[in-house]
Formats: structure tokens, sequence, C-alpha cells
């Protein structure tokens, strides 16, 4: 006992750990995450074939998924390091821009351009295929094209509004 109290952040670092621990395996596990809109993994089933899957749908590769989704206060976690990283300056988080005045953006820097093209035929196809029906199309821009005084500086998103006039052309 005396070897233990030798090294106090050792054991407290260890206690943590199986406190930690206890309350993953005591938590229920979630269906969905309110704060990402999107479902969670759940606990996957075991058996032998699963395992010797190395594919994205065997047990390894699905049960650190289920572990990264069900930990005890995911939720509160995701918002510290969010909080941290927006006080170090971070303009981005997986995917998302933040903006002045608590505005989040999409970042958008490729698009596919066969499925566009794909998309404006079909649309063009739709017109001629039905002349005399009146068709209305809206083709609206992502927020970071019309909220602009609150985008970050120098995000580096593809120029909407030209592709959009350049569809319209194409129409």
């Amino acid at each position: 006992m005396k070897r233990l109290l030798r090294y106090p952040v050792s054991v407290f670092f260890f206690a943590l750990i199986l406190l930690l621990c206890a309350l993953n395996i005591l938590s229920p596990d979630r269906e969905t995450s309110e704060a990402e809109n999107r479902p969670l993994q759940q606990k996957p089933t075991f058996s032998f074939s699963s395992m010797l899957d190395s594919s994205e749908r065997g047990f390894a590769q699905r049960f650190e998924k289920y572990l990264s989704d069900q930990f005890f206060g995911r939720d509160q976690w995701i918002t510290a390091k969010s909080v941290a990283e927006a006080a170090l300056g971070k303009i981005e988080n997986n995917g998302v821009a933040y903006g002045r005045d608590g505005y989040l953006f999409g970042i958008y820097r490729t698009y596919d351009e066969e499925n566009y093209d794909g998309n404006v035929e079909s649309l063009a196809e739709l017109a001629q295929a039905a002349p005399e029906l009146q068709k209305t199309v809206m083709l609206v821009p992502s927020a970071y094209e019309v909220l602009t005084d609150r985008v970050p500086a120098h995000l580096g998103n593809i120029d909407e509004l030209t592709k959009l006039a350049d569809t319209n052309g194409r129409l």
C-alpha cells in the first residue's frame, strides 16, 4: 500500500480509467444523436466469420464505431472539443465552418461534376417531355453565398453563383 501512495498521479489515472470503463459499461446505449442528427452505431453481434471479415462490415470495425458512438458523456466531450478548438481560433471542424454571430456553414470545396451534369440533363429532358406545361425550377444557393457578411474569411468554398448561372443558361 505504501508503494501505491508513492505514485498518487498514477493511482489517480488508473482509478479514473476504471471509473470511465465502469460508466461506459453501465450507461445505456442511445439510438440517435440529437446534436449530430444521425443514428448511432449499435452493439454488433459477434460471430467468427464477422471477426475474420476485415471490411467495414467486419466485427472489429463495427465494434470500434460502436465504442466511439456510445461512450459515457459523449455529447459533453464533443462540446468541450468544439469550444476548445474555437478558442484556439480554428475556423472549421468536421466539414463545418464557424461564421460570425454564431452562424455555421457547410464546407463545399468540390462537387461531383458527373452527377451535376446528369441532374441538369434530367431537368432539360423533363422540360422537353412536356412543353405544354408551365415549369418552374428554383435553384437555391447555399447559406455561405447568401450570408456573405457572416462567412469566415478565406473559407475557399466553390463559387455556387457562377455554377447556378451556368445551370440556368443550360435549361
